[in-house]
């Protein structure tokens, strides 16, 4: 058998998933391994000008940490900076689709820095949508491949070729991987993939082989979230999202000290948002 012709591949091959707590992702620059990295979710609308100060010491700092884009007069801080510099926060209502344009560019801006990529290439593209936001991949294919051939980033404008699109509903992954496993058992069995996310909650069911188009409901982890900053007082999302994690199935107080700032009512507050927390998310349990 002869060796592949590496020629044959993209020089970019890119694999995103729009999550609301981070853009989540895997590269492949041709001839390498795969690589795993993660953004945070936050755009926001900028001017130039701002963005171009705000980066212009880029040596001290990761690409993932100062990352903005701008395609015509629209310009986008991305992540970390737009987060930390200008106070965005997640938007969790929006579709997805509607900020996987700027959150694709920046990543392909950071790949770009992290692999020292000329200013022009090819990239192949593969990017996860909820299966209830899934037909909107249609709306984003051709706003992406326009956008590619000239954006404007932190460095310089980039151009980047689209020679591969193709968008999955997320769990596509597992559920073709749960076939290739199952085998000829697939066409004879009813299953349900469930996905619960920060931002949403989506199922997708599989009768007999025949996949279903799946249903997508905005149930995520963030309805539990907000139920424990409604029952206290002070408390971030962001940071409390940190402890609950942390925490697992059995919080204790030393998952949420940091949260808390006085010391005399310190173990009363925590045992408030202990309590809190264990009731939202009998609560979040219910409603799902």
């Amino acid at each position: 058998m002869g060796r592949l012709n590496n020629l044959a591949y993209p020089e970019v091959t890119l694999t995103i998933d729009f999550g609301g707590s981070g853009t989540k992702g895997i590269v492949q620059i041709r001839g390498g391994k795969p690589t795993a990295f993660w953004i945070e979710a936050a755009v926001i609308e900028v001017p130039y000008t701002s963005l171009a100060f705000q980066t212009r010491n880029l040596g001290n700092a990761y690409p993932q940490n100062t990352a903005w884009v701008g395609v015509g007069e629209d310009y986008r801080a991305v992540g970390y900076l737009a987060r930390s510099i200008y106070s965005a926060t997640p938007r969790l209502k929006p579709r997805k689709y509607e900020l996987a344009l700027y959150k694709t560019l920046a990543a392909i801006w950071v790949i770009k820095q992290k692999f020292k990529l000329s200013d022009s290439f090819d990239i192949s593209l593969a990017l996860l949508l909820p299966p209830g936001e899934f037909e909107d991949s249609a709306l984003l294919k051709p706003m992406l491949k326009e956008a590619l051939t000239q954006f404007d980033t932190p460095t310089k404008k980039i151009n980047a070729n689209l020679v591969g699109y193709e968008c999955f509903p997320e769990s596509g992954g597992i559920y073709a991987m749960y076939c290739k496993n199952t085998g000829e058992a697939i066409r004879r069995k009813v299953i349900a993939l469930v996905m619960l996310g920060y931002r949403n909650a989506s199922v997708i069911i599989s009768r007999r082989g025949i996949l279903n188009r799946g249903k997508t409901a905005k149930l995520g982890m963030t309805k539990m979230v907000d139920l424990v900053i409604e029952g206290t007082s002070g408390l971030e999302a962001e940071e409390l999202i940190e402890a609950i994690v942390a925490a697992g199935d059995e919080p204790k107080a030393q998952h949420f000290y940091h949260l808390c700032s006085s010391n005399s009512t310190k173990d009363a507050q925590i045992e408030k948002i202990i309590s809190v927390v264990n009731s939202s998310r009998a609560e979040y349990a219910f409603t799902k």
